[in-house]
């Protein structure tokens, strides 16, 4: 069985206008937020062998803020290029990306194209994938490669406004 954790990164800042989008960070709710999901994460014994995250500052801070509080190293973090804006690239080969002896990953990275995957791998609708927002998803495949809609069950949908 396969595990996917669907991470929108959290809110980024926009104090600084001169930054370009990827170099944006988050911003004090960003963090807080994170903070937030890492611990519901952490109190439903989540641990990914891997978190793989978009370049974006604010994509690779929040996945830095989960690692920490689920006390997994730092050099378990992958950034891949294709997750800023051209996630279709990743998610349409994903066993390009992951080993199949990597049974849990968590993926941060960027609306409209995590609503997109969530949907199209789910079955389900999601109205609203807010920042910070994480989707679990299992599968039953042994394989990256084999994962679809019909292997697939949403195992939770966690966002901070549930929490506060």
């Amino acid at each position: 069985m396969l595990n996917l954790l669907l991470c929108r990164h959290s809110k980024s800042s926009w104090d600084f206008p001169y930054l370009r989008d990827i170099d944006r960070p988050l911003s004090k709710r960003g963090y807080n937020d994170a903070k937030i999901i890492g611990q519901v994460l952490l109190n439903q014994n989540v641990k990914p062998d891997l978190i793989v995250s978009s370049p974006a500052i604010r994509a690779f801070h929040t996945a830095r803020i989960y690692a920490g509080i689920m006390d997994m190293p730092y050099c378990k973090i992958k950034i891949i290029k294709e997750l800023y804006f051209n996630m279709e690239l990743f998610f349409h080969d994903l066993s390009r990306y992951l080993k199949d002896d990597v049974k849990s990953v968590m993926l941060v990275s960027h609306n409209p194209d995590i609503h997109t995957f969530a949907e199209e791998f789910t079955g389900q609708a999601f109205n609203k994938i807010p920042t910070s927002a994480v989707i679990n998803i299992s599968f039953s495949n042994e394989r990256w490669a084999d994962i679809c809609k019909k292997s697939s069950k949403v195992v939770s949908f966690d966002y901070p406004k549930k929490y506060k």
